[in-house]
């Protein structure tokens, strides 16, 4: 080989370098193939006859979703609905896949929300969102975008913040520790 061809070689060795480290720093939202990466936050929603602000609430969630944010997971877990509020959540899952959506059947009442977020979401904050009471959609939506945004302040009547350490990032057996 000759100078010129190693140099090339070098060359193209660290552009390939370079777009790989760009690519698991700013992987595209929605792809699983790095579990090396985590979400900032886990979202759960625990809903229960919502039929009239769900639609809403989601909407404004998936909007959020799909702006230039952090990366979060949400889990929506229906806790025995009367009304629509399961079927609309369902339609929703149907057009837009960016969350888990569980029923009360699915999930053992003890393990919300923590054991949810664990099992489910990756995000080292959590965030519990109680709707089993009628709430303005406007309060909901922005309690909401204030929690994933980042906000310092935010209502602790609606969503209630958690912290995990996560103890091992390749493991998803890993043991959380709440601060």
């Amino acid at each position: 080989m000759h100078n010129g061809d190693l140099f090339w070689l070098a060359i193209a060795g660290m552009l390939i370098s370079l777009l790989l480290g760009l690519y698991a720093f700013w992987r595209p939202r929605g792809c699983q193939c790095c579990h090396l990466t985590w979400s900032t936050t886990t979202l759960v929603m625990a809903v229960r006859n919502q039929e009239e602000i769900i639609e809403g609430v989601m909407r404004a969630i998936a909007n959020f979703y799909h702006q230039e944010t952090p990366a979060f997971d949400l889990i929506v877990v229906d806790r025995g609905s009367t009304d629509r509020t399961l079927d609309i959540l369902r339609r929703i899952h149907r057009h837009w896949e960016g969350f888990t959506l569980l029923t009360e059947e699915q999930v053992n009442p003890t393990e919300i929300p923590l054991g949810l977020a664990r099992r489910y979401g990756r995000g080292r904050r959590l965030c519990y969102l109680e709707l089993d009471r009628p709430r303005p959609v406007e309060m909901v939506v922005r309690a909401v975008e204030g929690v994933l945004g980042g906000e310092a302040e935010v209502d602790e009547e609606l969503v209630k913040v958690f912290y995990l350490m996560r103890t091992n990032v390749l493991d998803r057996t890993e043991q959380d520790v709440v601060k």
